[in-house]
């Protein structure tokens, strides 16, 4: 049999069945995740933990927006559009820039005098949260923490240190790293969303397949 290049093998159009897999394995679950990401980007609320983790709760990178058993949907789909494949990419790319900057941001809060000094004052705060909380922007704290009395009492003065002289610089890679991931998703939601009403409207498939019994 002739053998045929990658590109052969995937430049033909893709058939209904394919698009119909696509649409409710990769496409709606990686919408959903990236809207997530767009309300976290504009609010400037990374998610970062800190604690052991020294990772994002809700900024996933691209492949783990797709349930497991689908990632070879996601991997074929990818095969077929060379340009959703660079903008989850560069979406992954910008994750990874932004979690360095999270990180070391997160280590130059913990050694500021002037953040160990506000802990001092502040009678039962753990330093470890109220650094997340500060490098996460965290204005006012939901009333299920149990620290959220205290940090709203004190969360101007702890946010303050993001302008400081000797945090400034941390925040300003920190915000830089910022925008390149909120461009990035903004771009690959985008392009998705579009997608998805293009197959759904050209295969006569719903956008969004409901789950019924």
């Amino acid at each position: 049999m002739p053998k045929h290049s990658q590109k052969e093998k995937t430049s033909k159009r893709p058939s209904s069945k394919q698009v119909r897999a696509w649409l409710k394995t990769v496409i709606a679950p990686m919408v959903t995740a990236l809207d997530v990401e767009s309300n976290r980007a504009e609010e400037r609320s990374w998610s970062f933990r800190g604690r052991r983790r020294r990772d994002f709760e809700f900024l996933l990178p691209s492949q783990m927006m797709v349930a497991r058993p689908y990632l070879p949907n996601l991997e074929q789909m990818q095969r077929y559009d060379g340009t959703f494949a660079n903008l989850a990419k560069k979406h992954d790319g910008s994750l990874d820039d932004l979690r360095r900057a999270c990180q070391a941001t997160y280590d130059s809060v913990l050694a500021d005098s002037g953040f160990s000094t506000l802990i001092q004052q502040c009678s039962g705060a753990n330093p470890e949260y109220f650094a997340e909380y500060v490098v996460n922007n965290v204005q006012n704290l939901p009333y299920d923490y149990s620290d959220n009395e205290l940090w709203n009492k004190h969360a101007t003065a702890f946010l303050d240190l993001r302008r400081s002289p000797a945090l400034g610089a941390s925040f300003d890679a920190l915000d830089e790293a910022g925008d390149h991931f909120t461009e990035a998703v903004r771009q690959l939601r985008t392009y998705l969303r579009t997608l998805q009403q293009q197959f759904a409207d050209r295969y006569n498939l719903p956008a969004v397949e409901a789950d019924w019994a």
